[in-house]
């Protein structure tokens, strides 16, 4: 394929979720791989969203996302768009419309009752020069309707769903531009890939309804018609459609819990691949939209979660650092990062899924988490063997003066030497429960080096104490 151009066309109402990604990254693949262009175009009709903006330019950079040229807003081109009503009309391609809201209401509420697909009646599809004139100068409310083709049908050959037909007396003379002076998503859209020059258009199946449309829009301007790729979306886990203020679903959150961007674009482009990591080269090679299958994807958390850890798993401890502290930095996280890291890393490299997910299995490391005093006490019953033993191991601590994993990992093992395994069970328990307050760590040894000395000694003080 020759002179390929896609774009990617977000509305900043929300925040981009793991449906819209798909897009994005279908439509960014599919001009890489035949060295087309791929444009992004911010449909922001009414006005400049900054904030919702701004987080989508920054989600796309974050996921490695690259466009040609400068950014489109649809809310600077709205003389563009006004020039093209203006030749609809004068071509009798569009048309004043002054029908009232109760009007249209009652025609719509009127069609129900008789289960007739509810649509414009056309009643001011052909009103006369003068009528128009003085309804304009009465300052009537009016809207631009276009002049839908009422006889024939409109085609096109999707390119996952194959040769679509459409009737176009069951399509509407939809609006165009609204009272307010707006113009619609289905005007804008259509004149700006026209514009842009759009010969491949990739968006989610829920716009099937629209192509005919849009097709219509094209012809009445004498356009050429692109290529349409209508990928089936992506649902949530109850099989619903996946909503933009689901936080469950969105980019950010996933970027806040901590996810890498190879396994977003891994899990979106080739989510059967879940054992071995693969690169950019290769997804853009092997990337076919006519491998997309018809049916919605349920939206898998649990395999984006293996095969982030897969990532995690493969990167070096200092990308893996460098990593954390990009994402400590944009989730503004206060998590204190001491001189141990690496070896933080280095021992819990292969447990964790996200960053957020190190942070919660490590936290007792930085911080002395609720520790049940009681239960460890019960759990003693009063063994004197085992307090003489803690009250030992507490005090050989306290004279280590190098601090070492080695030097740790003697003591223990000097300590517990010829005891039986019961004790052995439940020392390891004890100090474990006590340091860091959790049932299942790493290795004893390992945590109490990365602890540290001074929080060590405080807290086994606090059993110690407790039977003093």
């Amino acid at each position: 394929m020759k002179n390929i151009n896609t774009r990617f066309a977000p509305s900043p109402t929300g925040n981009l979720h793991i449906g819209n990604i798909r897009i994005a990254i279908y439509s960014w693949l599919f001009s890489k791989k035949y060295n087309g262009n791929f444009f992004l175009r911010i449909e922001n009709t009414k006005e400049k969203n900054s904030f919702y903006i701004n987080k989508i330019i920054y989600q796309l950079k974050w996921l490695k996302i690259s466009w040609n040229k400068k950014i489109i807003y649809q809310s600077n081109r709205n003389k563009k768009y006004e020039k093209i009503i203006k030749l609809m009309i004068k071509n009798n391609k569009a048309y004043y419309c002054f029908c009232s809201k109760e009007r249209l209401k009652n025609i719509k509420e009127t069609q129900i009752l008789n289960k007739e697909k509810p649509k414009y009646d056309k009643l001011c599809r052909n009103l006369n020069y003068k009528t128009i004139y003085n309804n304009i100068k009465n300052n009537k409310k009016f809207v631009i309707r276009f002049k839908n083709p009422d006889k024939n049908y409109t085609y096109f050959n999707d390119l996952i769903y194959g040769n679509l037909k459409f009737n176009n007396k069951e399509l509407d003379d939809l609006i165009i531009k609204k009272s307010n002076g707006y113009f619609t998503y289905n005007f804008c859209s259509t004149v700006d890939d026209f514009y842009m020059k759009i010969t491949h258009i990739i968006r989610g199946n829920d716009h099937i309804s629209n192509t005919p449309r849009q097709i219509n829009i094209l012809k009445s301007l004498n356009c050429k018609i692109p290529k349409y790729i209508h990928v089936p979306i992506t649902l949530d886990i109850n099989k619903n459609k996946i909503s933009k203020h689901n936080n469950n679903y969105n980019i950010e959150e996933l970027i806040k819990e901590g996810f890498l961007y190879e396994s977003i674009l891994h899990f979106i482009t080739n989510p059967n691949i879940i054992n071995n990591i693969i690169n950019i080269k290769y997804i853009i090679n092997n990337f076919n939209i006519n491998k997309i299958s018809k049916s919605s994807i349920i939206f898998d958390k649990k395999k984006l979660l293996y095969i982030n850890k897969l990532y995690i798993s493969k990167l070096s401890i200092y990308k893996i650092r460098k990593r954390i502290f990009f994402y400590l930095k944009y989730t503004n996280n206060k998590f204190i990062i001491n001189k141990n890291i690496n070896k933080i890393l280095k021992i819990f490299k292969n447990r964790f899924s996200t960053f957020n997910e190190l942070f919660i299995i490590t936290k007792y490391i930085f911080y002395n988490n609720n520790i049940n005093i009681q239960e460890i006490y019960l759990y003693i019953n009063s063994n004197k063997e085992l307090i003489e033993i803690i009250t030992k191991f507490l005090k050989n601590i306290n004279n280590i003066t190098i601090w070492r994993i080695s030097n740790i990992k003697n003591i223990i093992n000097k300590l517990l030497k010829n005891k039986n395994i019961n004790i052995k069970k439940k020392f390891y328990f004890i100090i474990r429960k006590l340091i860091s307050g959790v049932d299942k760590t790493p290795e004893l040894y390992y945590i109490i080096y990365l602890i540290g000395k001074k929080n060590t000694i405080e807290r086994i003080n606090l059993i110690i104490n407790y039977y003093l």
